[in-house]
């Protein structure tokens, strides 16, 4: 399937690339512009995570405090997803073709965080590996429409040295704009391939004690609901207020590793324009 992929990236690529020379003199004009704008964001945050045995229990764990940072530069762009309740996703990439009302990226994306030494010996697996984060190379579709974006990943996932995934994530985003509010209300879809679920929260025989079972759970999918509101108090300032739901399929909360079947994230913060 990787390789399916990858083929089916080069062919977009190379069609992107003959079908691009009708604006290449317009992209031209601003290639050689520096766009960027840094935010530092400050306020309190509630995330019952998926790993069962990581909690918040330390005031610094409640504190959200960082920088968003977006950069564009000849296509090349570091992004964050300003549309989104957690933009603590960073995206890098470069854009490959845009129009109007839609454009394809080349982009850089994580779709699991890492599951640390430290987490698997207090769930009582010190004998398990650590299972790095699912990192993706992926091509990104994105539709312009009338106050909404929709896009649409499509990503070959780095397991480990020996063997490649796949992930597809789609997300819809809707603006109602209420007087000074600007009100994003949004659903996605996340779908992971088997060898990178059984990687993540499978049991291999060999790893197999009378406390953890062999467990080969196969494709999953996580499902998002989420709604985003943004206030300006200022000409710098603004207030963030966002809450999103997240609902993993069975297999994934079925893991003898501790996942559960809902994960959500509540936020109240404060962004500074720099």
């Amino acid at each position: 399937m990787a390789k399916l992929f990858g083929l089916a990236a080069l062919f977009l690529l190379s069609s992107f690339a003959a079908n691009a020379q009708d604006s290449e003199e317009e992209r031209s004009k601003d290639s050689d512009k520096w766009h960027w704008d840094i935010q530092f964001q400050i306020g309190g945050i509630l995330y019952e995570h998926p790993l069962k045995g990581v909690e918040q229990e330390e005031f610094i764990d409640y504190l959200g405090v960082g920088f968003v940072i977006d950069m564009y530069y000849k296509g090349f762009f570091v992004q964050s997803n300003q549309r989104r309740s957690n933009p603590a996703e960073i995206d890098i990439g470069y854009a490959l073709y845009e129009r109007d009302d839609w454009a394809v990226d080349a982009i850089l994306k994580n779709f699991f965080d890492d599951m640390s030494q430290d987490y698997l010996e207090d769930a009582g697996f010190d004998h398990l590996e650590s299972r790095d984060g699912a990192m993706g190379v992926a091509l990104r579709y994105s539709h312009y429409l009338d106050d909404a974006l929709l896009t649409v990943d499509v990503a070959s996932v780095l397991i480990d040295e020996a063997d490649n995934g796949w992930a597809v994530e789609s997300f819809y985003s809707h603006l109602i704009p209420y007087r000074n509010w600007d009100i994003y209300l949004g659903t996605g879809l996340t779908i992971l391939s088997s060898n990178v679920v059984d990687y993540y929260v499978g049991i291999d025989k060999h790893e197999i004690r009378p406390n953890l079972a062999y467990y080969r759970p196969g494709a999953a999918y996580i499902l998002e609901a989420e709604a985003h509101a943004i206030y300006p108090i200022s000409e710098d300032w603004t207030m963030r207020i966002g809450l999103t739901k997240s609902y993993l399929s069975d297999n994934l909360s079925d893991s003898p590793l501790g996942i559960r079947s809902t994960s959500t994230f509540v936020k109240l913060g404060f962004n500074y324009v720099f």
